[in-house]
């Protein structure tokens, strides 16, 4: 069966599918008289008006569908060809994309050259998804910098300076991380093609900042303290566009338990401690999603928080000690340290609280799959 006559069961479906109802007597509009002529055989005035019409409505599926066939019982092909695809990105249709594959495959043929073809698998990625519910997943690297552990390595470095001058073989090592990574689970509801809140819930893996000290004189004094977080957040996000890519912008609040794990270790004992303190934030995001199929989202992701805790309280146990009271940034002569003061005595004047600070930029990469 040649081209042509195959296409006799398209227009057919064409006329069914289209379904437009020209009332008597109303004004026509730009489609309407291109309705007409198309019946009338007239196709190039036919595409001249669905032209215009589809320049006042670029997603008018059956005024392309109508322009598709007028080019192509005109012969010209190629031109068909593009308007089925916009039709299929449109409103797909199994019966649509088989046309287009056969469209394309004369043409190859026939030493045309066809445009980017669109399979019937694969053209329901345009579809956007409108109301209902959605998951997002994804890992986020997060840049900080620990403001107070690094004035305290500082000072402890300092101090240790200070020691080498009676013992030679005082040393000081310190390691502080400037970033962390996140794993992110966001059950989200949509409200329409456009806009959406979710509700992402993170785990921020934990990151050592790290103290060695050591003089013959005192031995090793070896000092981590294990940074962690979760996180509890609120997102809207407005998505900007209805092709395969469109632009996303997220953001709302945080509510961050933040943990410090303490280990310190010398030669007589090890001394531990745990605190959490909650942080409150802000969040926002940008990023651009690639809709690979129906329901179906990637995107990479660029953001930026601001969240930090403070008032970090607990007890240190290790070598017979038991000591509760709150973290500080303490003065000395050398600089000022991290602390606990004890609860019930007053801290030294100057002194302030031990402030986690996780704030920075952000870089990920997500997927979305609606239901």
């Amino acid at each position: 069966m040649s081209l042509r006559h195959q296409s006799f069961y398209l227009l057919l479906f064409i006329f069914l599918w289209a379904g437009q109802v020209l009332a008597d007597g109303a004004p026509l509009s730009a489609f309407d008289n291109g309705v007409l002529n198309y019946k009338a055989r007239n196709f190039q005035a036919a595409i001249n008006f669905f032209s215009s019409d589809i320049a006042g409505n670029p997603d008018h599926a059956p005024a392309y569908m109508y322009r598709a066939n007028s080019y192509y019982l005109l012969g010209q092909y190629a031109l068909a060809l593009q308007d089925f695809q916009k039709v299929q990105i449109l409103r797909p249709n199994p019966q649509v994309a088989a046309f287009i594959a056969r469209l394309q495959q004369w043409l190859s043929a026939h030493g045309m050259t066809p445009s980017k073809p669109v399979r019937a698998s694969t053209a329901l990625k345009k579809e956007k998804p409108g109301e209902g519910i959605s998951v997002r997943v994804y890992g986020n690297q997060g840049w900080f910098t620990p403001t107070d552990f690094i004035t305290d390595m500082n000072t402890n470095k300092a101090n240790t300076a200070h020691y080498a001058l009676t013992d030679t073989s005082a040393t000081f090592y310190s390691m502080y991380p400037t970033s962390d990574g996140a794993a992110v689970v966001e059950p989200c509801y949509r409200f329409d093609s456009h806009f959406e809140v979710g509700m992402p819930i993170a785990s921020v893996a934990s990151v050592p900042v790290s103290e060695s000290q050591y003089s013959n004189s005192l031995g090793p004094i070896n000092t981590v303290y294990n940074l962690s977080a979760m996180s509890l957040g609120l997102n809207a996000r407005y998505i900007l566009g209805n092709g395969e890519f469109a632009f996303e912008f997220s953001g709302g609040p945080r509510f961050v338990p933040i943990t410090m794990q303490y280990t310190s270790t010398t030669n007589s004992a090890t001394y531990t401690s745990s605190a959490t303190s909650l942080g409150i934030g802000l969040q926002a995001q940008f990023g651009i999603d690639w809709q690979l199929f129906t329901g179906v989202v990637i995107s990479p992701l660029i953001g930026y928080q601001l969240v930090s805790a403070s008032g970090f309280h607990s007890t240190i146990t290790g070598g017979g000690l038991n000591l509760t009271g709150t973290w500080e940034m303490v003065p000395g002569s050398q600089g000022t340290a991290i602390g606990l003061v004890q609860d019930g005595t007053s801290a030294p004047s100057g002194s302030r609280p031990l402030v986690i600070d996780f704030s920075g930029m952000t870089f990920g990469g997500q997927l979305a799959i609606y239901f």
